[in-house]
C-alpha cells in the first residue's frame, strides 16, 4: 500500500515538472509614466537634501521621455537636469550637452529658444560671469509679457546681483507677485515653487535693505509655503534669516521660536 502511494505521489511529481506551463503576460513598459515617477521621486529627494540621487533621476527620466518620444519633455527635463547639476557641482561637459540640447531643440522645431537660454543664464551665473548672465536676462526681459516669466526672469536678476537692488525694484517685484496670486487665486493653478522662490527673493532683498519688517514678512510667507511642499531643505536658511530679522526687531519670543525650529528641522535632516 505504501508502495502504490509513493509511486502515485512520484507520477504526480514528474507530470508537476513535465507539464508545459504559461509563460506570464509580458507586461507593457510605459516610459513616458515612468519619466513623470522619476520626476516627482527625483523633486521628493531634492526637498531632502538627496541632490546627487535627485540629479541622478532627472537624468533617467529625460532618458525615458526621449524613448516615449516626447521630444518637449525631454529638452524641458534635461535643462532642468543641467541647471540642478550646475548649482551642485556634477562634473559634465556642459557646453558639448548646450551643443547637443541646442541642435535637437533646432532640428525638431521645438523653439524652446527661451529654456536654454536661461539654461546659458545659470551658467553663466555660476562661472561668476555678471555681466554675460545679466545682459542675456535683460533680452529675455525685453518685450516679455507672461506676468510668470517677468517674475521668474527679475527673481534671477536679484540672485545674480546677489540680491543688491533698489527699493523701487523690489516694489515692483512686489506688485507682480501679488498680482500673479490674484490672477491664479485657485491654489491648484497657482506654481507653489515659483512663489515661494520669489517670497525667498523678495526677503533677502529686503534685507540687504535691512528693511527687516518687510523681509520677515516675505521669509515667513515662503517658510509656510515650503513647510507645506515639504521642501525641507530650503526651510533651514529661511529660519536662519528670520531668526536674524527678529533679533533685529527685538523680537525675542519670535527668535527664539524661529531658532528652535531650526535645530528640529536641521535634526530632521540628518535624521534621513
Amino acid at each position: 500500500m505504501k508502495l502504490i502511494i509513493s509511486l502515485c505521489l512520484f507520477s504526480f511529481v514528474l507530470s508537476c515538472s513535465f507539464s508545459p506551463r504559461k509563460a506570464p503576460k509580458e507586461k507593457l513598459f510605459n516610459t513616458s509614466d515612468k519619466a513623470i515617477y522619476l520626476v516627482k521621486r527625483s523633486k521628493a529627494l531634492r526637498y531632502k537634501g538627496k541632490f546627487e540621487d535627485a540629479i541622478d533621476l532627472l537624468n533617467k527620466a529625460s532618458l525615458n521621455y526621449f524613448a516615449s518620444g516626447n521630444k518637449k519633455r525631454y529638452l524641458l527635463t534635461r535643462v532642468q537636469y543641467l541647471i540642478l547639476s550646475l548649482t551642485h557641482n556634477k562634473n559634465f561637459s556642459f557646453e558639448k550637452e548646450l551643443s547637443r540640447l541646442s541642435n535637437f531643440n533646432q532640428v525638431n522645431h521645438l523653439k524652446l529658444e527661451i529654456p536654454l537660454n536661461v539654461l546659458k543664464v545659470h551658467y553663466y551665473h555660476i562661472k561668476k560671469n555678471q555681466n554675460k548672465a545679466l545682459n542675456l536676462l535683460e533680452k529675455l526681459l525685453k518685450n516679455q509679457n507672461n506676468l510668470k516669466r517677468q517674475i521668474y526672469f527679475l527673481g534671477l536678476k536679484i540672485e545674480i546681483k546677489k540680491y543688491k537692488v533698489t527699493k523701487r525694484f523690489l516694489i515692483e517685484l512686489e506688485k507682480k507677485v501679488e498680482l500673479y496670486e490674484k490672477d491664479y487665486s485657485d491654489e491648484e493653478s497657482q506654481n507653489m515653487e515659483f512663489l515661494s522662490k520669489s517670497f525667498f527673493n523678495l526677503g533677502r532683498g529686503h534685507l540687504n535693505h535691512r528693511d527687516f519688517k518687510s523681509a520677515s514678512f516675505w521669509f515667513e510667507r515662503n517658510y509656510e509655503l515650503n513647510k507645506g511642499l515639504e521642501h525641507y531643505v530650503k526651510l533651514i536658511p529661511t529660519l536662519e534669516f528670520l531668526e536674524k530679522c527678529f533679533k533685529e526687531l527685538n523680537n525675542k519670543k519670535k527668535r527664539a521660536y524661529y531658532k528652535n525650529l531650526k535645530g528640529s528641522y536641521q535634526e530632521f535632516l540628518n535624521s534621513l
